[in-house]
């Protein structure tokens, strides 16, 4: 099945700009922003000139300082950690990973005990990986085209289809505050080709979410790919806004084979993705 960018209309930057990326676009500043659902704020505290900024994220569960320490509850539990001890550390919010929880205990389980915080009897805020890391951790035996991820499922060897659509239907019924968009996760360091494909494949794929993304009380994260290199790292941000999703998240440089190589986030992309979130 093809998939066709959106034809956006009004204000919004038509998504053909997906297959644009190397022409002039608008200065990041003046491009569109997503609007914040209900229920969901962001203020900026304190920013510095050079960059770095301290900000408070509001959402129906809870606010949280920014930038923040997230503890991973891979099957809703954060292991050795029981949720009493979890929140005299402080912590606001907790990841979910919805590969992990699609296969156990399924998404229909956890939406019938009143979705993830109450399945694990927390009261915070909850944010769920879209499981586009898992694709990347089982790149020995995933396919990934531009529809999807094939691949089998670690526990008894199942096949797996994991799509944008599929990844959004299940983080909707997990039912956290924040469900992140699937993205093609390259592992550094990677041929410049492999780069450019995942950029555009990611935001090809951020739209797809947002086509099926349908709770309202639930926010969607964009995240950004574009390896290390300035060139993707600075284009990738201006298209973001033609799929009008709530935030954006920079993921350029994170994950690689070589530890020594996965530095620290460039400026130039980080202050660009500032220019594109929203400030309130």
């Amino acid at each position: 099945m093809e998939h066709k960018p959106l034809a956006l209309s009004g204000p919004e930057v038509n998504a053909t700009v997906f297959s644009e990326l190397g022409a002039a676009s608008a200065e990041p500043s003046k491009m569109p922003r997503g609007p914040m659902r209900k229920g969901f704020g962001f203020a900026v505290e304190v920013a510095d000139p050079g960059g770095p900024r301290a900000a408070r994220l509001t959402t129906p569960h809870g606010t949280v300082k920014t930038p923040l320490f997230m503890p991973v509850g891979t099957l809703a539990s954060v292991k050795g950690v029981d949720v009493g001890r979890l929140a005299e550390t402080g912590a606001g919010i907790v990841l979910g990973n919805t590969y992990h929880l699609h296969l156990r205990p399924g998404e229909e389980v956890v939406q019938a005990a009143g979705g993830l915080a109450a399945f694990m009897g927390w009261s915070g805020a909850t944010l769920t990986d879209s499981g586009g890391f898992q694709i990347f951790s089982l790149a020995d035996q995933v396919k990934i085209t531009d529809a999807g991820a094939s691949f089998r499922s670690h526990i008894d060897g199942a096949a797996v289809r994991l799509t944008p659509e599929d990844s959004m239907r299940i983080q909707q019924s997990l039912g956290a505050d924040i469900a992140m968009q699937l993205d093609d996760v390259v592992g550094l360091p990677a041929e410049p080709a492999r780069v450019e494909e995942a950029m555009r494949r990611s935001l090809a794929w951020a739209e797809r979410c947002l086509t099926v993304h349908t709770r309202p009380e639930q926010a969607l994260f964009g995240i950004v790919q574009g390896g290390s290199t300035r060139s993707c790292g600075e284009r990738v941000p201006k298209p973001l806004p033609a799929c009008r999703l709530t935030d954006s998240r920079w993921e350029g440089s994170r994950w690689g084979r070589e530890r020594r190589r996965c530095g620290p986030p460039l400026p130039r992309p980080c202050r660009t993705c500032q220019q594109i979130v929203p400030d309130t």
